[in-house]
């Protein structure tokens, strides 16, 4: 798939989810019940009472490197945008100026994009991969585009993803604690709630690793 968007005068970046037949994984219905009560733009964790941990789960940079989740998500603070479509590239790039922005000011700030995508396409992963990465070139965004193949249940599940016909955003610790998820592109209701996580995640940061935390 090749990407096609361009969000203000960000480069263009994929997620490029056309695969060699033009196809993209087919959508899972989702739970309109447990969608309610995840998706709700800007709902934190603390709405469904529920403590999540990021599954392990093996993935590769668009450079070629292999790594595991969670344990390569470099900051103390990591937000993940998790996609599952190729027309989900449009609502991952519009949270990356914001992103960007608030990363300048948090320096434990990392963000990835988890182009997740399902085990019948595994076979030709290395050109789905290589048509990705040809097509973004930047280093910096190769690196911290993760793709993922396989059982997608593994990681939907245990994060309580209920509806893949969107995004979602996890607000993801070192030790794979997640503290915050919400649905969907850039909406300021919901850059509220995360930028409120993040503040909370740097006072609790703060009060456990003064030295750490001091910025």
């Amino acid at each position: 798939m090749s990407p096609q968007r361009i969000v203000r005068p960000v480069a263009r970046r994929g997620l490029v989810f056309r695969h060699p037949d033009g196809t993209c994984p087919r959508p899972c219905r989702s739970s309109a019940i447990q969608e309610r009560a995840l998706a709700d733009v800007g709902s934190s964790l603390s709405t469904v009472g529920e403590a999540r941990v990021f599954p392990s789960i093996a993935a590769r940079n668009l450079e070629g490197v292999d790594v595991t989740l969670p344990e390569a998500f470099a900051g103390h603070r990591n937000v993940v945008l998790v996609a599952f479509r190729r027309n989900h590239q449009d609502l991952v790039d519009s949270w990356v100026p914001w992103l960007e922005k608030r990363a300048t000011t948090d320096p434990e700030l990392r963000f990835y994009e988890l182009p997740t995508i399902g085990r019948i396409w595994a076979p030709v992963r290395n050109f789905i991969d290589g048509g990705m990465a040809a097509s973004i070139r930047e280093p910096v965004i190769l690196q911290r585009t993760l793709t993922i193949y396989g059982d997608v249940n593994r990681l939907t599940q245990p994060l309580g993803i209920a509806d893949r016909s969107t995004i979602t955003l996890l607000l993801v610790d070192r030790t794979g604690t997640v503290s915050w998820q919400a649905l969907g592109g850039f909406a300021p209701d919901t850059a509220r709630d995360l930028s409120n996580a993040l503040q909370a995640s740097r006072r609790r940061e703060k009060r456990t690793n003064p030295d750490t935390a001091a910025t």
